[in-house]
């Protein structure tokens, strides 16, 4: 009788421990920062909200927002004062209306304030205000 109650007790811990174990992993999972996604842009790096120093490299994916294979992106500070800026590369055909993959690297100034944005624009050659678009990724600064 008393070996059997062992067992159970012993089998009830393991469980417990295993589903601490999971529910750990599980929010683990849940709380990792995840990459910018819109309709027409996609940002894997860096992830919104993270700490950002110069040299900045951006990468990631856009349709439809190249012109002659670039497109504008730069970094602001929090009250808007740009502190640097730089054209997205195709990394591929974008004369196309799928994916292309894109690189950027954007030296900056320090800034005064500890937030900032990433600012990715679709390229508008014709100036029109209405096929003007654009992103805002937040970033922090050291």
């Amino acid at each position: 009788m008393r070996r059997g109650i062992i067992f159970i007790l012993i089998g009830i811990l393991i469980l417990l421990v295993g589903w601490l174990a999971f529910h750990t992993e599980e929010s683990a999972i849940e709380e990792q920062p995840k990459p910018f996604t819109s309709e027409k842009v996609d940002v894997y790096a860096p992830l919104p909200n993270s700490i950002v120093e110069s040299p900045l490299e951006i990468t990631g994916e856009a349709r439809g927002w190249y012109f002659e294979g670039s497109f504008p992106v730069k970094i602001t500070d929090a009250n808007g004062n740009i502190l640097g800026q730089a054209p997205a590369e195709a990394q591929g055909d974008w004369m196309t209306t799928s994916s292309v993959p894109f690189k950027a690297t954007i030296g900056f100034s320090t800034s005064t304030t500890k937030n900032g944005y990433l600012i990715l624009e679709k390229d508008n050659p014709s100036g029109m205000p209405e096929k003007a678009e654009s992103v805002e990724i937040p970033v922090k600064f050291r």
